[in-house]
């Protein structure tokens, strides 16, 4: 099986024979990648890597994600992630905080009958990514009423949006938890770039909150802005990126009335 991607990465897998990795990305993202950062919640797709029923990771009493599903760990340079999915083509995790004083890492998948090395990859403090939908700009976000932002139910200019992404670590440090549903802020330089009608792409707007997502595993990020005014001739909606430090994400929309 060939699979060619839209960045031009050439996945192979041979079905029926050993197991194999087909590519990594991160788990709401819709794009290989070569990088992953601590806490980022990352998917590895395959062929035979996971057990041949899918299993859920659950957290416990505590709130602690378990770091195996049916025999399956996923180690990063020796340390076990924290397992969310599990089944034969697609293991769902969250990246162990303990690599980010590493420039890369192995990835090791332990299997039952044996061990399966997935290529190392370069490791780097902050690699924002959305939630988004499957055309991958969209960002299922929420108006200031709580109802879902869409065409049909765009916000108000001016108004308060929320939405989520993962990337950029966890307030708490902790790789191995559901969020608490008292939400902690991010210390990180967090901004939210907008334009400005003028061409620009880097107009800072207003960030009100920054932190890890309530009741959310922990890599899952939450963060408010307010959109801001209506501008004479605008789009129905608004582009804005996410800044962490130097480092910028994928562009989202937000429909705006």
């Amino acid at each position: 099986v060939f699979s060619l991607g839209t960045l031009g990465y050439l996945l192979t897998g041979t079905p029926g024979s050993a197991a194999s990795i087909l590519g990594v990305a991160s788990s709401v993202g819709h794009q290989i990648s070569q990088s992953i950062a601590p806490l980022e919640l990352v998917t590895i797709y395959g062929i035979g890597i996971g057990p041949p029923a899918a299993l859920i990771g659950r957290p416990d009493s505590n709130g602690v994600i378990g770091d195996s599903l049916g025999g399956y760990q996923v180690l990063f340079n020796g340390a076990p992630a924290p397992l969310l999915y599990a089944s034969s083509s697609q293991i769902n995790l969250i990246v162990p905080a303990s690599i980010a004083n590493s420039t890369s890492t192995s990835i090791q998948i332990v299997k039952p009958e044996g061990t399966l090395a997935v290529p190392p990859f370069s490791v780097v403090p902050w690699l924002p990514v959305i939630f988004s939908d499957i055309s991958n700009s969209a960002a299922p976000a929420l108006n200031q009423d709580g109802t879902l932002n869409s065409p049909a139910n765009p916000a108000a200019a001016g108004s308060i949006v929320a939405i989520w992404l993962t990337g950029i670590g966890s307030a708490t440090g902790a790789d191995n938890m559901i969020n608490i549903p008292a939400p902690r802020q991010s210390n990180l330089p967090v901004r939210i770039l907008g334009q400005d009608g003028m061409g620009r792409d880097d107009v800072p707007e207003q960030v009100l909150y920054a932190g890890d997502a309530p009741e959310q595993p922990s890599g899952v990020s939450q963060i408010n802005f307010r959109l801001p005014p209506k501008r004479s001739g605008s789009p129905a909606y608004e582009k804005f990126f996410v800044s962490v430090g130097a480092v910028v994400s994928d562009v989202f929309y937000i429909w705006v009335k």
